[in-house]
């Protein structure tokens, strides 16, 4: 809870999570914190393979993915929460905001509620949220989840199988 990650990096060819790295098994209770000017390979400010983070009143603001996705975010576990989040000028390949620049989910099954997408850019999809795979996001509040990103604001990419 309540802390700060600013102006981190991560090494370029083994560089995943710039702020935080969840690994498989672990999930991450993250509470009022602040990712900003984070870098990575993918997952500028978290990168979760884990089992169900909850991210709540956080604000992921100008986190940078090189060549990967997910600027603010990029997941991959399931049943992550987001919660009343601020994602802004995230950029990535993919999804602005989660999974490209800002969030990016692979196969996720999980809600994100009360959060607000502005100026997230993606040089493919999904300027604010990209879901992946076998994936599904839940909107359980849709007039407060707001998106205001580049390109495209919520793009679903198609599953490989």
């Amino acid at each position: 809870e309540d802390c700060v990650f600013i102006n981190n990096h991560t090494s370029y060819f083994s560089g995943y999570g710039g702020g935080l790295y969840f690994d498989e098994g672990s999930a991450g209770i993250i509470s009022r914190c602040y990712f900003i000017n984070n870098r990575a390979l993918s997952g500028g400010g978290i990168y979760d393979t884990g089992s169900g983070s909850t991210i709540t009143d956080c604000s992921f603001v100008g986190n940078v993915v090189d060549h990967g996705s997910g600027g603010g975010i990029y997941d991959s576990s399931s049943g992550t929460t987001i919660t009343d989040c601020l994602f802004s000028g995230n950029t990535a390949n993919s999804g602005g905001a989660f999974y490209g620049g800002s969030f990016h989910t692979q196969n996720y099954h999980g809600i994100i509620e009360g959060c607000t997408f502005l100026k997230n850019r993606a040089k493919f999809g999904g300027g604010g949220i990209v879901v992946g795979g076998m994936g599904e996001m839940v909107s359980e509040d849709r007039k407060s989840t707001r998106l205001n990103s580049s390109h495209t604001d919520i793009s679903r990419m198609p599953s490989s199988a």
